[in-house]
């Protein structure tokens, strides 16, 4: 009888310790866009871990199709944490909220600067937008009703989706608006 007893004591004050989480503010469209240096439409084209400050990071270069907002350039590097390495010893981190970048994919990227240089998405999941085709081949994005303003969620479909066209009129629609405020 001691032993299962001392096993849920044991279980119990393990099993009872923190866990780590990530918490995500949602942010508006106005909010993304404020926040970012750059709205670009790209895939991309290469992704290397590896270890940075004894974290493990994932660098992805990228192609840039259409440069919304900020200086047009053709390619771009983006720094995301997590990934897996191999050296000195397999070793995988992810952390919650970073998107994966799935290699010839078209997204639509919101980034930042990075204090130690290059870019990062703004707000993780939040700033990235997979592109894809619907039925009649149009270009369609998932957006979370909360990043929209009211007239625009009239635009999203039953399933979440606007097109991409109208997605980025949002976005210019709301570069402009911001630019247009008194400082």
């Amino acid at each position: 009888m001691r032993k299962p007893l001392r096993f849920l004591s044991l279980f119990l004050l393990v099993g009872l310790q923190p866990a780590p989480a990530t918490t995500m503010v949602p942010l508006t469209l106005a909010q993304l866009e404020a926040a970012s240096e750059r709205i670009v439409i790209a895939s991309a084209v290469a992704r290397e871990c590896r270890w940075q400050d004894k974290k493990i990071i994932t660098v992805y270069r990228l192609e840039v199709a259409e440069s919304i907002k900020g200086a047009a350039t053709s390619t771009l590097e983006v720094t995301l944490p997590g990934g897996s390495v191999k050296e000195p010893y397999p070793l995988a981190m992810t952390v919650p909220g970073v998107p994966h970048l799935a290699l010839k994919q078209r997204v639509l990227l919101f980034l930042q600067a990075r204090p130690a240089g290059g870019d990062t998405i703004t707000g993780w999941t939040q700033g990235c937008y997979d592109i894809r085709r619907d039925e009649t081949g149009r270009e369609r994005v998932d957006v979370p009703s909360f990043v929209l303003g009211e007239k625009a969620k009239a635009r999203l479909d039953s399933q979440g989706t606007m097109a991409l066209a109208d997605f980025l009129a949002e976005i210019r629609r709301t570069v402009v608006e911001r630019e247009a405020r008194p400082k």
